[in-house]
């Protein structure tokens, strides 16, 4: 079946054929085909991108109630409520957030350290971009996550805060759409005409922060920096970075609490 004829974005249909090139990969390597015929299919343009729509704060305020129980009826379980806080109160993507480890959460900064991300196929590798990033989050975002990790099976410093079916692999990228679209009905958010997937919450991120933070820290906790840069942060780097964006803590507690 083609995915041309499919209402999805080209971006979409891409992702499905990359999934389908490492299969068919697989396939040729094993001989059970002589070639791998999508091998001169090329990419689609991403030129029908479809805008993600943000979520207003009234719907976050039902997606992220403060009564633990209420939070819990949305989202099932612990870590997917810490999950989604964390992507929603820190701008990261999806596979940033997945590939995070506790080693990277620093309690006492109040920040945590983007230096991995998962990408295809479940596989761990460097940010979009080569984008390392220190990131001041809410002190509500740990707390989440440190009543995550009390009931986590995993909590050692090297674990991945968020995983899946086994230990030393981090939450599928599948997993992290499926829930996020249950929690929306779950939670009654209309989208009817609306373009909410899981990425929107970065989007919304983006668009509420605008108006709290400085463009200069905004583009650092979003990645936003030339390639060159990127490439001068190590940990130490990161933390020290960190520590001189810690006047925009009161800010960001009292835009999520």
């Amino acid at each position: 079946m083609s995915t041309l004829g499919l209402d999805l974005a080209n971006q979409t249909k891409n992702h499905i054929r990359t999934t389908f090139n490492i299969v068919l990969n697989e396939a040729q390597r094993e001989r059970l085909i002589l070639t791998n015929p999508i091998d001169d299919v090329g990419r689609l343009s991403k030129s029908n991108y479809k805008k993600r729509d943000t979520l207003s704060m009234e719907e976050l305020q039902i997606l992220f109630p403060k009564d633990e129980q209420a939070l819990l009826l949305v989202w099932k379980r612990y870590d997917l409520a810490a999950l989604y806080f964390l992507l929603l109160t820190s701008g990261i993507r999806s596979g940033e957030a997945r590939a995070l480890l506790w080693n990277s959460v620093l309690w006492d900064e109040q920040a945590i350290l983007i230096i991995k991300a998962g990408k295809a196929g479940n596989i761990v590798g460097i940010p979009k971009g080569g984008e390392k990033q220190g990131i001041i989050v809410p002190s509500r975002t740990l707390d989440l996550l440190n009543k995550w990790r009390m009931k986590s099976p995993y909590n050692d410093e090297n674990d991945y805060v968020f995983q899946g079916q086994y230990r030393d692999k981090p939450l599928g990228k599948e997993a992290v759409t499926k829930n996020f679209n249950k929690g929306i009905k779950r939670a009654g958010i209309n989208i009817t005409g609306r373009n909410i997937v899981a990425h929107s919450i970065r989007y919304t991120y983006n668009t509420i922060m605008k108006g709290i933070l400085t463009e200069e820290v905004l583009k650092e906790f979003t990645g936003h920096r030339s390639e060159q840069m990127t490439k001068q942060y190590n940990n130490p780097v990161l933390i020290n970075r960190v520590r001189q964006f810690k006047s925009s803590i009161k800010a960001i507690d009292d835009t999520w609490k």
